[in-house]
């Protein structure tokens, strides 16, 4: 900690505006929200997805990298002890590594920065100034205006990362239509129009002008992925069968778990959301019938009556709920 704490003061003031993974005052939230207004001017995004990064980065092309920064030999002497730091396997034994950045260490996301500095960022301003891209550690987005300089971009950039020792993920890295209200569309058939970063999936939607007037636009919003984790994660909590439990003590077990979900995906078209917390609503359902034995035999229209007659008496009871998120 304390070596990346110095090499930080060092780095991230020389690092591009469009890097924001892992970096202090820069956030998620930034990134999407430049891509965001970058979809709006830009017809075609190149969404790249590097395999394996973290355990890929070669160690003598990330030492060069450092070098690029720093000649402090006790600097370049620590982060070669940490690349090199044998893994222990479950049986006992040793094995070396030649490639990778150490699982869980606190100056990794650090090191992949400065490495794809070098590799992504520094290459792209220095050969195409004019494209504008985000960079979260390494999920990238790169905007383009047509689809042919896209395509000769996305083909430079495999050969730069070949050299680099780095690979690009087969199917996961495409080309993108970026499909707004645009006066003029491609006269071929788009393969892709939709594309994830961050846990959030940018596709047209339907979207409110400055006049009220509504038009096809471009916009981030919780992805359907995040959602589907998430009520996996919520399933697993077994809410349902808390029938020791009242309504307020499962809304107390639950509710940093919301009000993070609402602050970070809900930053961007929050009705969105809606599929995650039906779910939501439906465990609270299942937790209504197996309380009360009077609703095990009736329609379960009734047991949503009972929790959404609870709902309209006590609406700040769940989180979701003071949403307008209601049963």
């Amino acid at each position: 900690m304390v070596i990346k704490e110095e090499l930080e003061q060092i780095v991230d003031k020389q690092f591009s505006e469009s890097s924001y993974g892992y970096r202090p005052n820069k956030s998620a939230h930034d990134a999407v929200q430049s891509c965001d207004k970058n979809c709006q001017q830009y017809d075609w995004v190149i969404d790249l997805d590097i395999k394996s990064f973290f355990d890929e980065i070669d160690h003598d092309l990330m030492m060069q990298a450092l070098g690029y920064f720093t000649d402090k030999r006790y600097i370049h002497l620590y982060v070669r002890r940490w690349l090199e730091c044998p893994v222990q396997e479950p049986d006992g034994s040793h094995q070396k590594r030649d490639k990778g950045t150490p699982q869980g260490g606190v100056i990794s996301p650090l090191l992949a920065n400065i490495f794809l500095h070098v590799v992504f960022d520094k290459w792209m301003e220095f050969y195409y100034p004019e494209i504008k891209f985000e960079r979260y550690a390494d999920d990238i987005v790169i905007h383009c205006k047509d689809f042919k300089p896209a395509l000769r971009l996305l083909e430079a950039i495999k050969e730069r990362f070949r050299k680099c020792k780095l690979r690009i993920k087969s199917g996961k890295s495409n080309i993108v239509y970026c499909k707004r209200s645009q006066k003029y569309h491609p006269p071929f058939k788009v393969e892709y129009v939709s594309f994830d970063f961050l846990g959030f999936t940018f596709r047209p939607r339907t979207v409110k002008g400055w006049l009220g007037r509504y038009h096809l636009g471009f916009t981030p919003a919780i992805s359907r992925n995040s959602a589907k984790r998430m009520v996996k994660e919520l399933y697993k909590k077994k809410i349902h069968r808390m029938v020791h439990l009242g309504l307020t003590d499962i809304a107390s077990i639950l509710e940093a778990k919301i009000r993070g979900w609402i602050h970070y995906y809900g930053k961007f078209r929050l009705s969105e959301m809606r599929y995650l917390f039906r779910s939501v609503n439906r465990r609270l359902v299942k937790w209504v019938i197996n309380k009360y034995r009077r609703f095990r035999r009736k329609p379960k229209r009734f047991a949503y009556k009972w929790l959404r007659d609870f709902a309209k008496h006590y609406p700040n009871t769940f989180v979701h709920w003071q949403y307008k998120f209601l049963p």
